[in-house]
């Protein structure tokens, strides 16, 4: 289950989950289910001082993979940035997953499950990449055509009833939530996130506003073009003052306040293609979740946890995973094809 989680969790989640937050919980709620299976709700045969599950870590790189806030602000354009970001978004998942499955935390959690139930997930994903192939195939289908093949009317035959049984199974599944009050608390956190992050939002441009026309960009401009090493000097110390605001602050606050306000005069320093600027920025504020003490991810993975598990041992786990973000934000900045290369060969968009 552990990688199913963290392939899955890299790829669907971050392709089409358009909330950061929604990502990780995902990914924290599917931890939680596989501990629920440990024998009496134990700690699962993990030693007091182990690191937790690098589930979280999968969970994180919706950041990068779906976030197109870096990028739009950037400059960059939406079609470009969609196809930027999946490259390095699962580079970090590949990495993630070869460190864990090294450490052996992957044999570890699949040990530890129930063996009666341990192969309910890979029958789970597999149906669902079955119906995903199904369906796919109904709408590459030619309906125009006069005359359908007989195989072509099996597969569409088979994607409608596919179909209709996953909305039979959606609609089942919306009935429960609903009679046990699930989706009542549901509505009601995602109201007060929405409304807290339009606050921030309201408050961030108040406060732009504000440092504007009281000349603090100016200032801002002035300081990082007097930056040691020129445009990378400025860039290097733009991401150091964003890893550290990642440890106080949640990546909605740092993507409001901090992203437009240094992202023009990043771009106005060098003539510097908009996608790696967007791309590292991304990443750096993937750390975000990671970092202590207000990780999201750190959060919902201490709720999941059991109480053997020490709040400092699930630190000491995140230090591996932030160390290969870190790694990657410092390749792409090395190697800025990585980011611009997919675009460049879909859509012809240079970099320079």
């Amino acid at each position: 289950m552990v990688l199913i989680v963290a392939v899955l969790g890299t790829i669907l989640a971050g392709a089409a989950t358009p909330s950061e937050a929604a990502a990780v919980g995902a990914v924290g709620a599917t931890l939680l289910a596989g501990l629920r299976l440990r024998p009496n709700g134990e700690n699962g045969g993990k030693d007091a001082g182990e690191p937790p599950c690098p589930d979280h870590e999968q969970g994180t790189l919706v950041t990068t993979i779906s976030g197109g806030f870096c990028g739009l602000v950037t400059g960059a354009i939406l079609g470009d940035w969609i196809a930027a970001a999946p490259l390095p978004g699962l580079l970090l998942g590949l990495v993630g997953g070869a460190l864990a499955a090294r450490l052996g935390w992957l044999a570890r959690g699949l040990r530890a499950l129930d063996p009666a139930g341990s192969q309910r997930p890979i029958l789970a994903a597999g149906g669902a990449v079955l119906l995903l192939l199904l369906l796919r195939a109904a709408f590459d289908l030619r309906w125009q055509r006069e005359s359908v093949p007989l195989q072509d009317g099996i597969a569409i035959a088979a994607a409608v009833g596919a179909s209709l049984v996953l909305l039979w199974g959606l609609a089942v599944a919306l009935w429960r939530a609903w009679a046990t009050d699930v989706l009542i608390s549901v509505n009601r956190t995602v109201m007060e996130i929405t409304a807290m992050i339009f606050t921030i939002l309201i408050g961030a441009s108040l406060f732009s506003l504000v440092f504007r026309g009281l000349g603090g960009e100016e200032l801002v401009r002035e300081g990082l073009s007097a930056a040691p090493g020129g445009f990378h000097g400025a860039l290097l110390i733009v991401m150091l003052i964003m890893f550290v605001l990642g440890f106080f602050l949640d990546f909605v606050e740092i993507t409001f306040v901090v992203v437009p306000l240094v992202a023009p005069i990043l771009l106005a320093i060098e003539a510097i293609n908009p996608i790696w600027i967007g791309i590292l920025m991304a990443i750096n504020l993937q750390t975000s979740f990671l970092t202590p003490p207000f990780g999201f991810a750190l959060f919902y993975l201490r709720g999941a946890a059991p109480d053997a598990i020490a709040t400092t041992d699930l630190y000491r786990g995140a230090v591996p995973f932030v160390l290969i973000q870190v790694l990657a934000l410092g390749l792409i900045a090395a190697f800025p094809t990585l980011a611009t290369w997919l675009p460049s060969a879909l859509f012809g968009t240079s970099f320079g």
